[in-house]
């Protein structure tokens, strides 16, 4: 007796499935492999509206073109530093520059770019390229930008424009030339949360004249690549004017100096300057601990309430010593 067979093709797939299967695809991939095939495929191709999309240095032997659904990309990763038009970008949300050159950053238009949340420049080892940006950023021109990292930034004096919707500010003052935390602070009222990453010791003086304080920062995470001979004053300077700080997070990953943490001096800047803290986490290298132990530590301060040493993780070989609130 014969048997009944049926032959099975991807055009069975409920229209959810495609739309869940798009996302794992690669744009290029996606319309290569997918656009034209039929009218149904073509229509839930661009209903797409979420595409991530990363321009590699090499391009992949791709034309050095807009895609022709750049208006579907909400997630951009620039990794060459060619010339790019956003104008095309029109639906981006995410955008990072890997390899940031002036004219790439004075092509970001707040007209191009209209619903920008999240901004990435990674231009630490890149000739500051970054007035005209800053002047964008640290405005209301991008009015839905609320996440940013940018390192190097530049600007004016005069400077009197401020964003109201940057909510979160990754930095690293280490490349600055001048002290650009006044400027920064008051230009971003509703900044809830700031990440300080410095890989060497600053190149210009905190000045300990009279800044208003800064209300609405309610988390500080703070990097030290090693400990300076500053870092005292760098961070006292900052949790005197953040003094509604509820969470603080203090990372040193190296003590190339050979130098002794103070935490009593550690433990009077929290007690002084932020009263309302109430989540604290802090590493440091094992070296750094030179005349303390645990118990002592913990009666420093009422969140030192865990000290313990171990690896950060299973491949680090070094020990460290953490001190958490929790």
């Amino acid at each position: 007796m014969a048997m009944n067979s049926t032959i099975s093709t991807i055009e069975i797939l409920p229209n959810e499935l495609f739309i869940e299967l798009f996302q794992y695809i690669t744009p290029y991939d996606l319309y290569g492999a997918f656009f034209n095939l039929n009218s149904r495929l073509n229509i839930l191709i661009k209903s797409l509206q979420n595409l991530h999309l990363i321009l590699h240095e090499d391009w992949d032997n791709r034309p050095r073109t807009i895609p022709f659904f750049a208006s579907q990309v909400s997630i951009l990763i620039v990794k060459h530093d060619e010339q790019i038009d956003f104008s095309s970008y029109k639906n981006l949300r995410s955008l990072k520059l890997s390899r940031p050159t002036e004219i790439q950053c004075n092509a970001i238009q707040s007209s191009y770019l209209p619903y920008l949340e999240h901004l990435s420049i990674s231009n630490f080892f890149i000739l500051d390229h970054s007035k005209q940006l800053c002047s964008l950023i640290f405005s209301s021109a991008l009015s839905h930008l609320c996440i940013c990292q940018i390192d190097r930034i530049t600007l004016d004096n005069n400077h009197s424009q401020s964003s109201q919707s940057l909510q979160q500010l990754i930095i690293t003052p280490s490349t600055w030339k001048v002290n650009n935390y006044q400027q920064i602070f008051s230009s971003c009222p509703n900044l809830v949360y700031l990440r300080i990453i410095r890989l060497r010791n600053l190149s210009f003086q905190l000045s300990f004249a009279f800044i208003p304080i800064h209300r609405s920062i309610r988390s500080l995470y703070i990097r030290f690549y090693s400990l300076g001979n500053d870092w005292y004053k760098h961070i006292e300077w900052l949790l005197s004017i953040l003094s509604n700080l509820e969470s603080f997070q203090l990372i040193i990953d190296e003590n190339e100096f050979n130098m002794e943490f103070s935490f009593d001096l550690f433990a009077r800047l929290l007690t002084t300057y932020v009263p309302n803290l109430i989540a604290l986490k802090v590493k440091l290298p094992l070296n750094i601990v030179l005349l303390n132990n645990s118990n002592s530590i913990k009666q420093l301060h009422s969140l030192f309430r865990t000290v313990d040493l171990s690896r950060d993780n299973n491949r680090d070989r070094n020990k460290y010593l953490f001190i958490s609130s929790l």
